[in-house]
């Protein structure tokens, strides 16, 4: 069974905060302080995320979506890029 690690999306209302939020919800062991390339660097492993994989739940993703408009989709582009990664939009 997958680990599950969730991002609370009512703290994701700027990039900022976004980025602050991802990186206490996943675990980084460094902040990639809304660098996407950073970011997806990250995802890949060796960075403090779970090993062989994980569930990622963005809970209010409509709320982030809303304040972070076309960001909010790079960053599911992002995410769903890794295979490993099991995304949920709630």
């Amino acid at each position: 069974m997958k680990t599950t690690l969730v991002v609370d999306g009512r703290k994701c209302t700027s990039p900022a905060n976004t980025a602050a939020e991802f990186t206490s919800s996943l675990g980084l062991s460094r902040p990639w302080q809304g660098n996407l390339d950073a970011l997806d660097d990250m995802l890949y492993g060796g960075f403090g995320t779970p090993e062989g994989g994980f569930l990622l739940v963005w809970n209010h993703s409509k709320r982030s979506e809303a304040a972070l408009g076309p960001l909010f989709h790079t960053l599911v582009a992002v995410i769903q890029n890794h295979d490993h990664i099991e995304l949920q939009l709630k």
